[in-house]
């Protein structure tokens, strides 16, 4: 039976933002190169995935058994990550568009907590918590990434200029 009630629609919308948010990053995870950030982005997906299920377990409390599904917004937003991926293939970029995805679940997280008791409340600011320092992490892990892109751009356009001026060195004259 699904329910009217204000509360949970609003925690219904959070299992959604939570499967969304899971899918999102383990589509990161796929794309990226680095370890150490699709470790992260993987193991943050789980912990939506544990979110989802706990949210999940508070709504059938409440006697609404229906599934909810995944959101048309968030299966634009993985293939928009595909398309990104396609043509910047950077890890730098993939972890801009998790970032995205990630602050737009912490406004829908943030915008329950008016709608629900003190019970899914603490969910929420666990979860929020979660995704508040996962973003710091990305901070983190972006800036690191475009480190290492830049340095390897910069490497490259050096052995280009070398090889040019080898040739240039060789060419009949």
């Amino acid at each position: 039976m699904k329910t009217r009630d204000p509360s949970t629609i609003a925690i219904r919308d959070l299992i959604t933002v939570c499967e969304d948010a899971a899918a999102g990053l383990r589509t990161g995870a796929a794309r990226v190169h680095n370890i150490d950030i699709r470790d992260a982005l993987a193991r943050q997906a789980h912990c939506r995935v544990t979110c989802a299920e706990e949210l999940r377990l508070l709504v059938e409390a409440r006697g609404d058994t229906s599934p909810p599904g995944g959101t048309t917004v968030g299966t634009v937003h993985r293939g928009w990550m595909d398309v990104r991926a396609a043509f910047e293939a950077d890890d730098p970029a993939i972890l801009a568009e998790c970032m995205r995805g990630e602050h737009a679940a912490v406004e829908r997280f943030e915008g329950a907590l008016a709608y629900v008791d003190e019970e899914v409340g603490a969910v929420i600011l666990r979860a929020l918590d979660s995704m508040r320092a996962f973003d710091e992490r990305l901070l983190a892990m972006e800036a690191q990434a475009l480190h290492e892109h830049r340095r390897e751009a910069r490497r490259e356009e050096l052995v280009e200029a070398h090889a040019r001026d080898l040739h240039e060195e060789h060419r009949p004259g």
